[in-house]
């Protein structure tokens, strides 16, 4: 199976963001866009999982995650992969936070106890709002600087992650969660 670490706004957040998508859908031609209950901010994708393995990166994951506490996250500009060339995906990013980056690194530091590969790109929080198969004008990106609806300016509170199972599927792929870990109390 492929699995990943990942952390879920609530669901009204969630609710919020594929409201806005849904008025600017219209505007970007063969979108695919993210259903809401898909949106999630991945911390770290480690690809291809044998089922029993599951157990052992959750219990490394809960490991890492004793020192780290609950904060809030606040979401921010829309943007596009890749950064040059061809735009095959559009995102709404999260604001930079020493506590998001350190969720990273404790997904990473568990991964790596458990001694499994994992992709290894530079952490950038987003949450993937569409894709499209044959890419969009690089024009795109300049006009997305400006946004004709601006992206929602939301926040919600971090307080759990989750290590999740991706099934690919004709609609999408389907999500499934693993393990759910909870982060401590705010300080």
């Amino acid at each position: 199976m492929r699995a990943f670490v990942a952390l879920s706004p609530p669901a009204a957040v969630r609710a919020e963001i594929a409201s806005w998508a849904a008025r600017l859908a219209g505007r970007l031609p063969e979108a695919r866009w993210v259903r809401a209950e898909s949106l999630h901010l991945t911390l770290l994708f480690l690809g291809e999982v044998e089922t029993g393995a599951a157990a052992q990166l959750s219990a490394a994951l809960a490991a890492g995650l004793s020192d780290r506490r609950a904060f809030t996250a606040r979401l921010g500009r829309l943007g596009c992969f890749p950064a040059r060339g061809p735009l095959r995906v559009l995102w709404l990013g999260v604001e930079p936070e020493p506590a998001l980056a350190g969720l990273a690194e404790s997904a990473v530091a568990a991964a790596e106890q458990a001694g499994r590969d994992f992709d290894r790109r530079p952490f950038h929080p987003h949450l993937t709002l569409a894709r499209c198969k044959s890419p969009w004008p690089a024009a795109l990106r300049e006009r997305l600087a400006a946004p004709p609806i601006a992206p929602p300016k939301l926040e919600f509170e971090v307080a759990s992650i989750e290590l999740m199972a991706s099934e690919l599927a004709p609609g999408g792929s389907r999500y499934s969660v693993l393990a759910s870990l909870a982060l401590g109390a705010p300080a």
